[in-house]
């Protein structure tokens, strides 16, 4: 019994080696899935390999899309202060949402996703397109 001993130690602890090393890929998986915009943007623009003219470019595009997100702050804040309310005002929140200003922001998001596939090449645009289709088929 005592010779089986160190081989049963050695299965065992492989073992746990094995399900560490499992269990990190899959977390790390998952943790890739959770990174914020600008990180996935910047994954995305690395895949397509962006030459420094375009990454210069993409840069700024990165930049004015914050701007936008923060100078929607305001009303994000107020829109969560609104729905959490026990009787929230429901125009409010359906201006927030389908509203014009919803309008005018998609439409500004729909400017800057114009001005990022500008700085594309054609073999570039083509690579998004497979990435995005890639990714919205692995999310779900």
């Amino acid at each position: 019994m005592k010779a089986k001993a160190p081989w049963i130690l050695l299965a065992v602890s492989l073992a746990f080696n094995v399900f560490f090393t499992v269990g990190y890929v899959r977390a790390k998986g998952r943790m890739a899935k959770r990174r914020g915009f600008k990180a996935r943007a910047r994954i995305m623009a690395r895949k397509l390999k962006l030459d420094d003219r375009q990454q210069q470019e993409f840069e700024k595009v990165l930049g004015e899309f914050d701007q936008l997100r923060k100078d929607r702050a305001p009303q994000r804040d107020a829109f969560m202060a609104e729905l959490t309310k026990d009787e929230p005002d429901e125009k409010l929140l359906e201006e927030f949402m389908a509203g014009e200003a919803a309008t005018t922001r998609r439409l500004a998001n729909l400017a800057l996703m114009r001005k990022f596939i500008g700085l594309l090449t054609p073999q570039q645009r083509e690579q998004y397109v497979q990435l995005v289709k890639k990714r919205r088929s692995s999310s779900g």
